[in-house]
């Protein structure tokens, strides 16, 4: 799937085992490689919390993809039982 990330001029260099959930900006949602709807979200991370290391979701939605999905989609995250929401971005470039 090709995202779009919004860009930050911070980075971050924690790695932890985690789920990843990649959003695009025609609402398709992938969850560690797997195609999912929102609908199922729920349920695919509870099924999946007990083999992580660390009950965190890396998030890395299309900058395009609509403010009120993102934050369903987060709000679905913690009432599955993930502690840690880490929202990827890119580094912004310095030339423009």
């Amino acid at each position: 799937m090709k995202l779009e990330l919004p860009e930050t001029k911070s980075t971050a260099s924690e790695k932890i085992e985690n789920l990843i959930l990649q959003m695009s900006s025609d609402d398709q949602l992938v969850l560690n490689g797997k195609e999912t709807n929102i609908e199922a979200l729920e349920q695919k991370i509870k099924d999946m919390l007990p083999s992580l290391e660390k009950k965190s979701l890396v998030l890395k939605a299309d900058k395009l993809v609509k403010h009120g999905t993102v934050v369903r989609v987060m709000d679905i995250a913690k009432l599955s039982g993930i502690e840690k929401i880490i929202i990827a971005t890119k580094v912004e470039s310095s030339e423009k």
